[in-house]
């Protein structure tokens, strides 16, 4: 489905119609990069798995990425080799997004993948590309599933908010909207700021009102 994989190692089971990378996996489609120890693919399912998963999801393409045709390639994976895929049409380009976050950083023990769904294992995800985050949320399982055209769920199990890697706070919400619509899943800004703040602080905006002609915005912060 137009992704590109990358591995030391490749292995083709044409009987079993399976496909086994192992070492530096990299599995790349649009904007969309994947990285793991080892995947194991079954082509004519269309489901995998990928051991000890690492990436960065960008948001405003998930859609485009993730829906793209493959008309070169049949269900069993078949391609002629050497071909290379169709070269992009004038004009064409990535929609950005305007406003909240538009890249999510995940690690986890595993992933499955089917179609639209993923269920991944001791995952932790955040929006921020600095490491160690300031901000992560964990659970013992996530499960995304695409709704809409624009819009994922994702299902937790036992998810809290880890700060700076050790304050840990249970949160009671197992379902979190991923929207290439909407502001920050996570619903809080956690930042730093030692001059006009005086340290640590936690935001949240609102829009109260939103019209063609103008928009205003509230951002409440606990200092």
């Amino acid at each position: 489905r137009a992704a590109q994989l990358k591995a030391d190692r490749v292995q083709t089971l044409t009987v079993q119609k399976q496909v086994i990378a192992e070492g530096n996996v990299q599995l790349i489609r649009g904007d969309q990069v994947l990285q793991g120890d080892r995947l194991e693919y079954l082509l004519d399912q269309e489901r995998g798995i990928l051991f000890k998963p690492r990436g960065i999801i960008y948001l405003p393409s998930t859609g485009q990425d993730f829906s793209k045709a493959t008309p070169a390639t049949n269900a069993l994976g078949n391609n002629t080799l050497g071909s290379d895929p169709a070269p992009p049409q004038p004009g064409a380009q990535t929609i950005q997004a305007t406003e909240g976050v538009q890249r999510l950083r995940f690690e986890a023990d595993r992933i499955e993948f089917t179609g639209t769904t993923w269920t991944a294992v001791n995952v932790r995800i955040t929006n921020d590309l600095f490491s160690p985050p300031e901000l992560e949320l964990r659970a013992e399982q996530a499960q995304s599933t695409r709704i809409a055209a624009k819009e994922d769920v994702l299902t937790l199990r036992r998810p809290r908010l880890v700060f700076d890697q050790g304050l840990s706070i249970p949160i009671p919400r197992s379902k979190i909207g991923l929207s290439r619509q909407r502001q920050d899943p996570f619903a809080v800004e956690l930042g730093y700021d030692d001059r006009d703040r005086g340290g640590l602080f936690l935001g949240r905006s609102f829009t109260p009102i939103s019209k063609r002609a103008f928009t205003f915005t509230i951002t409440p912060q606990l200092l």
